[in-house]
Formats: structure tokens, C-alpha cells, sequence
């Protein structure tokens, strides 16, 4: 039985480094990461339209064997569509 840890994926534009079609193209890459390797997806989305930032979020299961290739994955993006980060958060889900 693989052990599955919540995952929490963050990018973001503030910078303004990337114009708004290469900034739906890497919200589109990185998507396609994080379905390729996570079991479900439990929220993806972004900041409202008229906001002055543009981020993006996803909350995920992922089998912990999963995460070394995504992480590497999502580096290289990264760095092909010339950002400093993408934040990555990775735990245990608790139910209380």
C-alpha cells in the first residue's frame, strides 16, 4: 500500500516577468505535472481576474514515491519559463 501526502503547489507572477499568454502557458505546464504524478486533485485555482498579482494553487494526494520526480519536474519548469520559485508544501493530512 503506497503512503499518500497531501501536497500544496504555489506559483506565481508578481514580478510581471511573464506576459499573460506565457503565464496561462505556465500555469497550463505545471497543471499538467501535477496531474501526471498525484493521485486527486482537491482544489486547483487562482486569484480573481482583476487582481493586480497572478497566482495559482493546488491542493493534491500524492504517493510519497511521487514527489522526488514531480519536484524535479516542476523545477524545470521553473526554470524554462524564467521564475525564481514555485513553492511546494508537503505533509500529512490529520482528520480531527
Amino acid at each position: 500500500m503506497c503512503h499518500l501526502k497531501t501536497l500544496i503547489i504555489c506559483i506565481g507572477n508578481s514580478d510581471n516577468k511573464l506576459t499573460q499568454l506565457e503565464w496561462a502557458a505556465f500555469c497550463d505546464v505545471v497543471g499538467r505535472a501535477v496531474r501526471h504524478e498525484v493521485v486527486k486533485i482537491h482544489f486547483k485555482g487562482g486569484t480573481n481576474y482583476d487582481s493586480q498579482y497572478q497566482t495559482a494553487c493546488w491542493v493534491c494526494e500524492i504517493p510519497e514515491e511521487n514527489i522526488a520526480t514531480l519536484r524535479d519536474h516542476l523545477t524545470s519548469i521553473r526554470i524554462n519559463y524564467n521564475q525564481d520559485s514555485i513553492a511546494i508544501v508537503i505533509g500529512d493530512t490529520e482528520f480531527v
